[in-house]
């Protein structure tokens, strides 16, 4: 079965933001001293905030389809503004919001972080 992908890409807001964050541990010694290493091969990973803003009614029935698919626990294919190739993604817990902006149009905004798995 095909991953799913994102839907409506060409609605996604310019007010959407990329986070880059890294995964490292930490010891720290006496007297101010540490000591830090990469967490895994894939320690450095993008995380999304996504806007999909003025949606109409059938827009906003696609969005939650979607969500009502893969949740927080299924990763979907997603090719970021300014990135060559699709990456894997999955939606952060607790981060989907609906807003009703007036009349039929819509806001919806949710998190997304980069996955890995074995085959990456």
């Amino acid at each position: 079965m095909a991953a799913p992908t994102l839907p409506l890409t060409s609605r996604v807001s310019q007010s959407s933001r990329k986070t880059r964050s890294n995964r490292i541990l930490a010891v720290q010694f006496g007297q101010g001293f540490g000591q830090f290493a990469k967490d895994g091969p894939n320690s450095q990973f993008d995380k999304w905030n996504l806007s999909f803003e003025n949606l109409t009614s059938s827009e906003r029935s696609t969005i939650n389809t979607f969500y009502e698919t893969v949740g927080s626990d299924v990763w979907f294919t997603w090719t970021a503004n300014g990135d060559s190739s699709s990456k894997k993604w999955r939606i952060d817990k607790d981060s989907f919001q609906e807003t009703p902006i007036s009349g039929n149009l819509y806001t919806i905004s949710f998190s997304i972080t980069q996955q890995f798995d074995l085959g990456t």
